[in-house]
C-alpha cells in the first residue's frame, strides 16, 4: 500500500515521494492546481439548482480553488482536505479574501507533512 505521501505525489505525476516536502515551494505560484473550477461550475449548473443546499466535499483540495470559487458562486458549504499543510493555510487566506471562510472549512490530513 502506498504511503500517503507516494499518493500525493502520484496524483502530481511525480514518481519520487522525496518530493512530497518540496511541493509546496514548487506550486507556490499557482492557486488553482487540478480540476478547473470553471468547469466544475457548469457541471453543477448542468446537474442542480438548488444550489444553496449543498454540501461538497473536496478531497485532495489543494489550495482550495474550486470550493472557494463554488461557495462564491452557489453560496454553499464546502468542506476541503489534504495533506499539505500549506495548501490548507493558503486556501484559508483565500477563503476570508473572497469572503467565504464562513462557508468553507479546511483541514489537513493525518501522515502529511504536519
Amino acid at each position: 500500500m502506498k504511503t500517503l505521501e507516494e499518493s500525493v505525489v502520484t496524483a502530481m505525476d511525480g514518481s519520487e515521494s522525496e518530493l512530497f516536502p518540496f511541493l509546496p515551494y514548487i506550486l507556490q505560484d499557482l492557486w488553482e492546481i487540478g480540476a478547473s473550477p470553471k468547469v466544475i461550475i457548469e457541471l453543477i449548473r448542468k446537474h442542480t439548482n438548488n444550489y444553496s443546499n449543498l454540501k461538497i466535499l473536496d478531497l485532495g483540495c489543494g489550495k482550495g480553488a474550486v470550493l472557494i470559487k463554488l461557495a462564491k458562486e452557489f453560496n454553499c458549504t464546502c468542506s476541503g482536505i489534504d495533506a499539505i499543510k500549506e495548501f490548507i493555510s493558503d486556501a484559508n487566506k483565500k477563503a476570508k479574501e473572497f469572503g467565504v471562510d464562513h462557508l468553507c472549512r479546511f483541514e489537513v490530513i493525518k501522515g502529511g507533512n504536519e
